[in-house]
């Protein structure tokens, strides 16, 4: 996202407007090493961004260095941002994900304004400890199908600018391999060390 009053009106003419300012643009995340921050990173790696990390312990310090300018764009997941978005205070260039967000299907994604490589999910999970027996693992897994079939938790979920996607437990467990091998890339090409 980019505040209200920036030349960036898609991915492209942000990179061209933080390149033509090299070094000297920030762009803001919360929290080192957080999702959002190595998302943002894995972009300024893709593109060549000349531009620093800030990252700020809150979406609304986030927010904040974007209206006050100390940051030329941000990374941020859309349910927090969503009320500014609304209200016209930042702009939302590009999604991260593999194809567009339902809740915000006019913004195209990285890969069509030319960044490709870059395509990643928000998620949430169930994990329990190792070795606990299939047969609860089923019967949660089916609870979870139960729940998320209900028209009111659909609703809830839409009303955030989340969706439903459960996986089987071996899926889940492949997303969280391949995003910790994706991440652990874009940490060690950014020189972020193991905390």
């Amino acid at each position: 996202m980019v505040p209200k009053n920036s030349p960036a009106t898609d991915i492209k003419s942000l990179i061209e407007y933080v390149n033509k300012q090299p070094g000297k643009l920030n762009y803001s995340t919360v929290g080192l090493g957080s999702t959002q921050h190595l998302v943002a990173e894995h972009l300024r790696q893709r593109t060549s961004m000349n531009a620093q990390a800030v990252s700020y312990r809150t979406t609304g310090e986030v927010v904040t260095a974007l209206l006050r300018g100390d940051a030329a764009f941000a990374v941020e997941l859309f349910h927090p941002i969503r009320g500014q978005v609304e209200a016209g205070e930042v702009r939302i260039i590009a999604v991260a994900t593999p194809k567009r967000w339902p809740a915000i299907p006019n913004v195209p994604t990285l890969a069509e304004g030319g960044v490709s490589g870059i395509a990643y999910l928000g998620w949430y999970g169930l994990a329990f400890p190792a070795g606990t027996p299939q047969p609860i693992l089923d019967r949660m897994h089916k609870a979870m199908q139960e729940v998320l079939a209900k028209d009111a938790v659909k609703q809830r979920l839409d009303g955030v600018g989340a969706v439903a996607n459960l996986s089987t437990p071996a899926e889940f467990r492949a997303v969280i391999q391949s995003d910790i091998k994706a991440f652990q890339e874009v940490a060690k090409q950014a020189g972020l060390e193991a905390q």
